[in-house]
């Protein structure tokens, strides 16, 4: 094996452990912000959030209408949790 092949390896494996670094980072980040926005739905339905008919508020990321009385999507959150 050649000096140049060595060294191209080496950079290789160590971009893609760099990759794999960032990956896992920004997926550890997506996850608290989805779990944090799940916890958020859940309180303001336990405490009566949103007005009117349609609940008020903004849709929901995932899932249902939000109308009063639904849940808001939360439980398609939960599923991509698990």
């Amino acid at each position: 094996m050649s000096c140049a092949e060595k060294q191209l390896r080496s950079s290789h494996n160590s971009h893609l452990k760099q990759l794999q670094s960032e990956h896992d980072r920004e997926c550890s980040d997506m996850m608290s912000r989805l779990e944090a926005q799940a916890q958020e739905e859940i309180s303001k339905e336990a405490g009566g959030g949103g007005g009117g008919e349609d609940g008020g508020g903004e849709a929901p990321a995932f899932g249902g209408g939000g109308g009063a009385g639904s849940n808001g999507g939360v439980r398609d959150k939960e599923e991509l949790l698990r």
